[in-house]
């Protein structure tokens, strides 16, 4: 028989060492280590681990730290530099510092750490959560409490830009507070804050029943950011005029003077806003001809005033505030009318993120709450504005923003107090009036859908998974406060945001796709339309493309055990767990194990690849996916820091050993110009560390390669062949021993093949990167008749541009006789 070529160009088949090696593809291996075959056509040194390039010094990426294994790492992009907040495309990473229970901002761009943006979220160190969504971020600490005290807190981080002046660009200078920069305050929508001395309201006096607050006691202890006729008694109140009774301290009802550091956004110069309403006290039989319809107090009608603040875009929890006071008149009668007089006077609250309040009113019928309204809404940059009526006025008094004690002198402390103008006397005793009413109480702004109790936000509340969908946040694995006032975990619960208002969460929305189960919510994904909710043990694929979302699929085991055993990428998400390796692009799930004859590619994949301590990143520069087992000791019989690689261009497999040896990482991320990222702990060090795909050898030492191809039957597995030459094309191969082996005296499934040395590479000792041609003619008779055969390279090679581009096996089939 004439002589006949077996030319090996393709490696696109990678690694498979689960089929029987005479079965296998022409491109794919027995054993494929140390080589990356994402170069179509080329088996290349893989890549390895490298210190992530920084601006300055080497040691700018590092802080003295612990990790919490595959967490705590955050890539984020914004338009504002943290340090100035000047404009400029910045590029950050936050790294949770858990010895210090914060979480530290590392500024790429610049090369430093931004030590005026940490975000301490507790007392306790923890695991997080971020979500980013609007150039803002969020981070959750997992409930973690103390006793009963929770110690941890959902935390926001961003950039804001206003000036707090009501409205007035002439106010006096004591009065303006102006914001820019990045800060850090609460995720919580908050409502306006309760006693917390009965407790009702809970360890931090947002624990009230949906829509009720405690009677206030004494004001220090009401510690609220909103407060209705404080004191009124306190006061001589006229048609048109409201006047203290004695002191200036009297005359602001204890609010200001009597607030102290337990209020929550108190500090010097910092404090409550206060409304007073009341109507016409005179006791005349005679109507007014305008204002309010006034009842007595036996028909059991009142009105009732309700108040939320304003965070940006997003409303708090509605709450009653108290009730407008009417006078009292020895004879009522029907559709009786009073004027309604209102007046404002206040500080600024210390919390950056407040805005302003709206302030509505609802007629109370025996208890029987009506339609709540609009009054007035309140913005602490522009003013104030009644219901009905179109733009804002500013809160001023002809530039006097002074406080004035009875006798007309100014208060010592005035400048402290910041009243605001609708409170200012006007050179006496009697207090200015904001306004009344003419034709009663506006009914052209209805309050819209009441919403429970936001159960996300307060101390010892957390989410330990979040993505962003169609412009809401969802959050799984919950720990909330019920109705009751329990901090509750439902960890198989997930809870969705308002449309753009990425922190309101309403309970009574929450998706329970399958509860009680014993399987907690591990992760939850998008892409597309669909959201992911891994599950340690089953995959629930969730249509959310209309208002109520539907459960289009239930995969059992596709979940995953680890938040970190989950990537999202250009257009898919991709995890593994002990069953395989999966890829979801929103229409097709597909197992990456899964050969083209339909078999697993990996021999006992679950004890000898999956570990718990694995974690999976996506290369895009490349199109692969790394999953790297940095575990300490041997995986039954894979060395530690194995790294698989996988080409998706080709779907092929690959192995290296011993490139990813850290004890400690954190979750992988994927920064602006590509790279794989992670923070690792080297001594007492974190520090930034990526995946460098280009060919690296492990530790800047050597690099075990192992190539075995398939057993070779070259198309006639009966008849005897005789191998007479073997060719490879390759570059630089210093220290590669080449192999021949065949079946001769081996079990029929390949199991004892039997290897002979063929001879070794050579390296490029002329430094001319040429590439050479290994040739072997005549090999020993151990291949002169032989029904397969096949290659094996193998050594500890220390050149990294070693390469193999094509082989070829001549041999001759015998003619049966």
């Amino acid at each position: 028989m004439p002589k006949e070529v077996l030319d090996l160009r393709s490696f696109s088949g990678g690694l498979n060492n689960n089929t029987n090696p005479r079965d296998l593809d022409t491109s794919e291996f027995q054993e494929l280590q140390g080589l990356s075959l994402e170069t179509p056509g080329k088996l290349k040194i893989s890549g390895a681990v490298d210190n992530l390039a920084h601006i300055s010094s080497g040691n700018e990426e590092r802080f003295a730290s612990t990790l919490n294994y595959g967490n705590g790492l955050f890539h984020f992009n914004s338009d504002r530099d943290p340090g100035n907040g000047a404009l400029s495309n910045t590029e950050l990473l936050l790294i949770n510092d858990i010895g210090g229970h914060k979480i530290k901002v590392f500024d790429k761009t610049d090369g430093a750490f931004e030590s005026g943006s940490e975000i301490d979220y507790g007392t306790a160190s923890s695991e997080v959560n971020y979500y980013a969504v609007n150039g803002n971020v969020r981070v959750s600490p997992h409930s973690y409490t103390v006793a009963s005290t929770p110690q941890n807190q959902p935390k926001w981080y961003g950039y804001l830009k206003y000036t707090k002046n009501y409205g007035d660009p002439d106010a006096n200078a004591h009065i303006l507070k102006s914001v820019d920069g990045f800060k850090v305050a609460n995720s919580f929508i908050a409502p306006i804050k309760s006693s917390t001395s009965t407790g009702a309201g809970g360890p931090d006096g947002y624990g009230n029943p949906h829509e009720a607050l405690v009677p206030i006691g004494n004001l220090p202890v009401y510690q609220s950011e909103f407060l209705f006729n404080p004191n009124i008694a306190s006061y001589t109140i006229n048609d048109g005029s409201i006047t203290p009774n004695g002191t200036v301290g009297e005359r602001l009802g204890n609010f200001v003077t009597g607030l102290s550091s337990s209020y929550s956004d108190w500090s010097s110069g910092y404090g409550p806003m206060a409304l007073y309403m009341w109507c016409n006290p005179s006791t005349s039989a005679a109507d007014d001809t305008e204002g309010i319809t006034i009842y007595d107090i036996a028909d059991g009608k009142k009105y009732s005033m309700w108040v939320s603040l304003i965070y940006d875009n997003q409303e708090s929890n509605l709450y009653h505030v108290g009730d407008i006071s009417q006078p009292s008149l020895s004879a009522i009668v029907e559709d009786r009318k009073r004027k309604l007089y209102y007046a404002l006077t206040g500080r600024f609250p210390n919390n950056d993120r407040l805005t302003g309040y709206k302030i509505y009113w609802a007629l109370e019928d025996d208890g029987s709450v009506g339609t709540k309204y609009l009054f007035m809404e309140i913005d602490i940059r522009k003013g104030y504005r009644l219901a009905g009526k179109d733009g804002f006025k500013a809160l001023s008094a002809s530039g006097s923003f002074q406080v004035k004690d009875n006798s007309g002198s100014n208060a010592a402390n005035a400048q402290q107090f910041y009243t605001q103008a609708s409170f200012v006397a006007g050179g006496d005793s009697t207090q200015r009036v904001l306004g009344h009413l003419q034709d009663g109480l506006p009914t052209t702004e209805p309050f819209g859908e009441a919403k429970g109790i936001n159960p996300i936000g307060r101390p010892g509340t957390s989410y330990k998974t979040s993505t962003i969908l169609n412009r809401r946040a969802y959050v799984g694995n919950i720990t909330y406060y019920d109705e009751d006032n329990n901090l509750i975990t439902a960890d198989d619960t997930v809870l969705k945001s308002e449309v753009n208002k990425f922190d309101t969460f309403d309970f009574n929305k929450r998706l329970d796709v399958e509860i009680n189960d014993g399987d907690a919510i591990i992760k939850l994904e998008s892409i597309g339309n669909k959201l992911l909710q891994f599950k340690k043990n089953n995959l629930f694929i969730i249509n959310c493309s209309r208002d109520i979302e539907q459960l289009e699929a239930t995969l059992k085991y596709k979940g995953c055990e680890k938040e970190y055993h989950v990537v999202k990428a250009e257009g898919f998400v991709a995890w593994f767990n002990k069953y395989g390796v999966f890829l979801y692009d929103g229409e097709q799930l597909r197992d990456l194990l899964i050969g083209p004859t339909g078999q697993k590619r990996f021999k006992d994949w679950n004890t000898q690849y999956y570990s718990d301590d694995a974690v999976i990143g996506y290369v895009p520069d490349k199109q692969t996916l790394i999953i790297g087992n940095p575990a300490i000791g041997s995986l039954n019989n894979n060395p530690s820091g194995g790294v698989l690689e996988i080409d998706l261009k080709t779907l092929g497999w690959a192995y290296s050993a011993l490139k990813l040896n850290a004890a400690n990482v954190s979750n992988f991320i994927n920064v602006n110009d590509g790279k794989l990222v992670w923070y690792e702990a080297i001594g007492s060090d974190i520090e930034l560390k990526y995946w460098n795909p280009e060919p690296a050898l492990k530790g800047g030492a050597n690099t075990s390669v192992l190539l075995k191809t398939p057993a070779f039957d070259f198309g006639d597995p009966s008849r005897d062949k005789t191998i007479t030459t073997v060719y490879i094309n390759y570059k630089n191969g210093e220290d590669i021993t080449v192999k021949g082996f065949t079946d001769v005296a081996a079990s029929n499934d390949g199991s004892a093949f039997s290897s002979v040395t063929l001879g070794t590479l050579a390296g490029n000792n002329d430094t001319t990167n040429r590439v050479a041609k290994f040739k072997v003619r005549g090999i020993t008779s151990a291949f002169k008749k032989v029904k397969t055969f096949g290659l094996e390279l193998s050594g500890a090679t220390d050149q990294e541009d070693f390469e193999i581009n094509d082989m070829q096996i001549i041999h001759r089939i015998k003619t049966i006789k």
